[in-house]
């Protein structure tokens, strides 16, 4: 192989050349490196340009070979295999965050601190009313607890009031009716009964009462004795029923009728038989009988006795005609024996009788408060 003498503007001369003997292997050939193919689409790679041959040395053994051209030192170098700017290497780069905002352990920003700055140091523990607003805090708080016992003192109050109902109507002793009433008659030495200001009525069993200035207007069942063998009375859970003791006789028959009511219940109030101590002499009781007759009778006076001292002869005994007695309960109410202490009576006689017109009939029952 021949090496020509170069000048210095790098063309051949015509100068005498030394001869070396050629080299036992060849010469290298460079080619451009190969890339493995990218993951994305061809148009986004710009491969690397060929590198431009470098021109011949002096002494140097491959010279008139093909040469590479080296790139100056310092000079910026494409990257292999990864374009710029594309989605894969976005997705590699984790974006810069924002490290005010996204600080551990302190909140975002909100009005109260852009007013008047984070407070410094913990919370207070308890509230403290002049802390926050001085004496207007301090009128909050009575504000608040005057509101609160006066809710508490009307609570109380209806309370009371339920547990202690106003007492019903007491009869006086203007009310009493005359002795010749309560007494029971004296034998008459004569068969001819004493007359009366009405006929007696057949038997009939009364299923109605209607007293109007007692607002009494009830359904009448059949009531008999307990096991203690005193007069039952109707069921408490129906305190509107008025109950007619069978071991007497019926409304208008010559004797006693004995009718029974309950005067107020724990659960619904006033019953029945509430206002029957407000009856005074002269008032009417009407009873409906089943046989459609309505038996009128005439106030007598009413009387209230302690349940010590039940007149049970006036009440369940003879009597010298047609007569009727309610009987309910009365006095104080003792909260230890959760009964009445008194017995209110009222006493009438019979005083006329009809048949039970269209209007009376169409009449409705009180069975509730």
């Amino acid at each position: 192989m021949t090496q020509p003498a170069s000048d210095p503007g790098g063309r051949d001369s015509e100068a005498p050349t030394v001869e070396f003997p050629a080299p036992a292997f060849p010469a290298p050939e460079l080619r451009a490196p190969a890339f493995p193919a990218p993951d994305f689409p061809a148009s986004d790679f710009r491969a690397p340009a060929a590198p431009a041959p470098v021109p011949p040395t002096a002494g140097h053994p491959g010279a008139g070979a093909d040469t590479v051209e080296l790139p100056e030192r310092g000079a910026e170098r494409e990257p292999r295999g990864r374009p710029e700017g594309d989605g894969a290497h976005e997705r590699g780069k984790q974006p810069e965050r924002d490290v005010e905002r996204e600080r551990p352990g302190r909140p975002e920003r909100d009005g109260a601190h852009e007013r008047g700055g984070e407070r410094d140091g913990p919370p207070p523990a308890e509230w403290d009313p002049l802390a926050h607003g001085g004496a207007a805090g301090w009128r909050t708080v009575l504000g608040v607890l005057l509101v609160l016992g006066g809710v508490l003192g009307a609570t109380l109050l209806v309370l009371a009031m339920m547990r202690a109902p106003t007492p019903p109507p007491q009869p006086t002793a203007a009310q009493a009716p005359p002795s010749a009433v309560v007494a029971p008659p004296a034998p008459s030495t004569s068969a001819t009964p004493a007359p009366s200001a009405a006929a007696p009525l057949p038997p009939s069993t009364p299923v109605r009462i209607d007293v109007a200035r007692a607002h009494i207007h009830a359904p009448i069942i059949a009531t008999g004795l307990d096991a203690d063998d005193t007069v039952a009375v109707p069921p408490i859970d129906h305190p509107y029923l008025t109950g007619w003791y069978d071991r007497s006789v019926t409304p208008g028959q010559s004797g006693a009728a004995v009718l029974l009511g309950h005067v107020d219940s724990h659960r619904t109030g006033p019953a029945v038989f509430y206002y029957l101590g407000a009856l005074t002499r002269g008032d009417t009781v009407q009873v409906t009988r089943a046989d459609h007759t309505v038996a009128v009778f005439t106030v007598d006076g009413v009387a209230g006795y302690e349940k010590t001292r039940f007149p049970a002869t006036a009440v369940y005994g003879p009597t010298a005609g047609p007569s009727l007695r309610l009987v309910t309960c009365g006095g104080r109410f003792d909260e230890r024996t959760h009964s009445y202490e008194r017995n209110v009576v009222v006493f009438a006689s019979l005083t006329s009788s009809h048949r039970e017109t269209a209007a009376e009939a169409a009449r409705p029952l009180q069975t509730t408060s």
